[in-house]
């Protein structure tokens, strides 16, 4: 591997050589998902083990967005966090504030019943260790689940 793509590597907050961790959205421009429904609306942002991100909405449907991992599988141990920013607190997931490790899925997002609408941003951190100390990616995230009955 050249000294170039090592510095790369290393630089974008990687815990092995050659392995780049990344996510989307930054806070003027975050990632921005929704889901509508005449009955019950699901947004939910899930960060895989295998290093995708998905996102999955009411019906049971989930779609990719993003490796947060390059290349995948990671080879590393990595941790998680998400952090309310703005909007509804999510209602669905993981517990907010919290490191949980990436050896299993972690999701959080927002769900609604009945015509309305609820969601938010959240912060998503991914670090190198269980404390947060090596935060080696950041990227914020909005999600908006929708209900209009009658539409």
């Amino acid at each position: 591997m050249s000294m170039l793509i090592q510095m790369l590597a290393i630089s974008a907050g990687s815990s092995v050589v050659g392995e780049i961790v990344q996510l989307q959205g930054t806070p003027a421009s975050p990632h921005t998902e929704d889901d509508f429904d005449e009955t019950s609306a699901k947004l939910e942002y899930e960060f895989q083990s295998d290093g995708d991100v998905r996102v999955d909405v009411s019906g049971g449907s989930d779609f990719f967005i993003q490796d947060w991992v390059v290349p995948k599988p990671p080879s590393g141990t990595y941790w998680i966090r998400a952090t309310w920013q703005n909007g509804d607190v999510p209602t669905i997931g993981d517990t907010l504030n919290v490191w949980h490790s990436l050896a299993s899925l972690k999701d959080w997002g927002w769900t609604q019943s009945g015509d309305g609408n609820t969601g938010g941003e959240i912060k998503i951190e991914i670090a190198t260790d269980s404390g947060g100390v090596n935060i080696v990616a950041t990227g914020y995230y909005v999600g908006d689940a929708e209900v209009e009955s009658g539409a």
